[in-house]
């Protein structure tokens, strides 16, 4: 029975958003992926074994990754990004088990987490 309700429920999008509605995404998948090749060619280090982070040892901040979108929208004629968060929004989820990492937009192709075992304490 409660199968069935729930079924009945999702089908008819009861308490839920329309469809057209919510603002549009500022960012896509192809100034995601700019980003990640920016951040690659930068990249002076290789990803350890079981994980696909590159740790470059230094700090790539909000506003860099900002900056870099902006540039890659411009020469596209796109409309600028004015948030820093916005582009660092799209990167990896903390906890991939969460609530909010399944309903995450975005491929999560880099993240802002430190590097294990260094030296020095820095930033991605």
């Amino acid at each position: 029975m409660n199968r069935i309700a729930d079924n009945l429920l999702e089908e008819n999008r009861i308490k839920r958003r329309k469809l057209g509605q919510g603002a549009y995404r500022k960012v896509d998948s192809d100034d995601e992926e700019f980003l990640v090749k920016c951040i690659e060619d930068k990249a002076t280090s290789h990803g350890r074994r079981h994980d696909s982070v590159l740790y470059l040892n230094h700090r790539v901040k909000a506003k860099d990754l900002k900056n870099t979108v902006n540039h890659f929208k411009e020469k596209h004629g796109k409309k600028l990004i004015r948030s820093n968060t916005t582009i660092y929004n799209r990167s990896r989820p903390r906890n991939k088990r969460s609530i909010q990492a399944k309903r995450h937009i975005g491929k999560g192709l880099f993240c802002a987490k430190k590097p294990s075992k260094t030296e020095h304490k820095s930033n991605l």
